[in-house]
């Protein structure tokens, strides 16, 4: 019973935590009863499995937490999955020039342009400042 009252319920836990997308992805389906004699035999093909593996590698690359690695729909488009090409085991798509990360790190191997004379003073300082932060929030 909890405070307010109402006994509490222990929810159902349909997934483990730390479970994988791909253990989730290539486990055999269960259905009713399975779980007891295990599938039948030669139940899932090779081929299969090999569509559930890229499928898994796909999602990983679509649901990156980091968004400097997530793939853009730009590299998620050249994946085998989308592609239907053979499913190699691993893939890493071209990079797109467009990503936001990416873009970032190219600029900053580029050296950058000598200053300009300030003709305008502190209004000058204060106009290219408000440049700055617009191409900085302008990718997102």
């Amino acid at each position: 019973m909890s405070l307010s009252g109402v006994e509490y319920v222990k929810p159902k836990r349909y997934i483990e935590l730390g479970t994988t997308i791909e253990s989730l992805l290539t486990h055999v389906p269960r259905t009713p009863g399975s779980h007891k004699q295990g599938p039948p035999e030669g139940f899932l093909t090779q081929e299969e499995l090999d569509v559930r593996a890229a499928f898994a590698h796909f999602l990983n690359g679509l649901l990156c937490l980091n968004p400097d690695e997530r793939w853009t729909p730009r590299e998620a488009a050249q994946h085998p999955f989308i592609t239907k090409q053979e499913w190699q085991g691993y893939f890493m798509p071209e990079e797109d020039p467009t990503h936001p990360a990416r873009e970032a790190a190219s600029q900053a191997a580029m050296p950058s342009p000598p200053p300009l004379p300030n003709y305008l003073g502190q209004a000058g300082q204060d106009f290219a400042l408000m440049g700055q932060q617009w191409q900085q929030a302008s990718p997102y």
